[in-house]
């Protein structure tokens, strides 16, 4: 049976956005490359976004449970499939996990 570890406490006086721009210059500071820090960051984004319509209220993450992080998989799940579906090109991807498929996301093209 796997672990869960809780989140650090000492963080949740950030906001998510905050931590995200932290881990953002932590990721340049660290040679990320550009493509893959906006993907990561995109993906938080998506993430945050997708929280914030399911609870009616921004993240915070003294709040966030297991079982938040098991609708948001679902979710995904659900639109890789549909995703998977309507792409015909043989050249198109294989699944859907960038976060484009799903549209509304700020700072993420449809």
């Amino acid at each position: 049976m796997q672990r869960v570890t809780p989140l650090k406490t000492d963080r949740h006086d950030q906001t998510p956005h905050a931590l995200l721009e932290c881990w953002h210059r932590f990721l340049q500071e660290h040679d990320r490359s550009p493509g893959t820090i906006k993907k990561y960051t995109q993906a938080v984004v998506h993430f945050l976004s997708w929280y914030e319509q399911e609870e009616r209220v921004p993240l915070q993450l003294a709040a966030l449970t297991p079982i938040a992080l098991i609708g948001y998989r679902n979710f995904m799940q659900l639109h890789a499939t549909s995703c998977n579906m309507s792409n015909t090109s043989p050249s198109a991807p294989s699944t859907c996990a960038s976060v484009r498929c799903v549209p509304g996301v700020p700072g993420v093209p449809d």
